[in-house]
């Protein structure tokens, strides 16, 4: 993907949104993986007009994949409607069993 990449980190709750903060990729994931250097990312501002699109970008993505409880990164080019590869781990029941053990 040409241009800059971001990804969207997100807690799901109950289906709503409880925290979310875009960032950006220093040099695109893949060039690095395939050419070396030091991977990198920053945090955008909350307000950022970068970080706003990107966020609601990622609710409706995961409001789409019917996310209920869990977190998840998605990454897009800044050029993209949609997210280009995401990523999930949903709350499973036996979690809460073990980790209260």
């Amino acid at each position: 993907m040409p241009g800059d990449i971001y990804h969207v980190d997100t807690i799901f709750y109950e289906s709503e949104v409880l925290f979310s903060i875009a960032s950006r990729y220093g040099r695109p994931p893949m060039d690095v993986s395939q050419q070396g250097d030091i991977f990198t990312t920053s945090t955008l501002g909350l307000d950022s007009k970068e970080a706003q699109p990107l966020i609601e970008m990622n609710r409706k993505v995961m409001k789409a994949f019917g996310m209920v409880r869990g977190v998840s990164t998605a990454n897009s080019s800044a050029a993209a409607t949609t997210a280009n590869c995401t990523s999930w781990r949903p709350r499973h029941a036996w979690a809460e069993r073990t980790l209260s053990t």
